[in-house]
């Protein structure tokens, strides 16, 4: 499901979703999120393990859900920073995202995404 192009906010909040839902927020708007194919699965394995394996990162996680605000649920496919080792969504946001864009890949909504991250405090993507 494709965020629509209102400026509304939605009617959902980061906190009625559940781990393992198939859905990440935006302003509100569900977004699905199927599961991840062979080739992007392997891609983001090996991305975390070169990533977090820098001495310098303390804290990675892969499909983190992050939740900034009420209304807004992301979650990166490699999240570097902010990754507590706690139940439940993480406020904030990651110090680096890295989003791998694949078939079935909602490539209308990366943009926004992108941007929400952003405007969280994600420093790179």
């Amino acid at each position: 499901m494709s965020r629509p192009a209102l400026t509304k906010r939605g009617p959902f909040r980061a906190d009625q979703l559940h781990d393992g839902d198939p859905y990440e927020l935006s302003n509100g708007y569900p977004i699905l999120c199927l599961p991840t194919g062979g080739r992007g699965s392997a891609a983001v394995r090996t991305g975390a393990a070169v990533l977090g394996s820098d001495p310098l990162v303390e804290a990675a996680g892969v499909d983190t859900g992050y939740s900034p605000s009420p209304e807004t649920l992301r979650a990166p496919d490699i999240a570097i920073g902010n990754v507590p080792k706690e139940p439940g969504w993480v406020q904030g946001s990651p110090l680096l995202a890295v989003e791998y864009a694949d078939t079935g890949q909602d490539e209308k909504d990366l943009p926004v995404k992108i941007r929400e991250l952003l405007d969280a405090g994600t420093r790179f993507v």
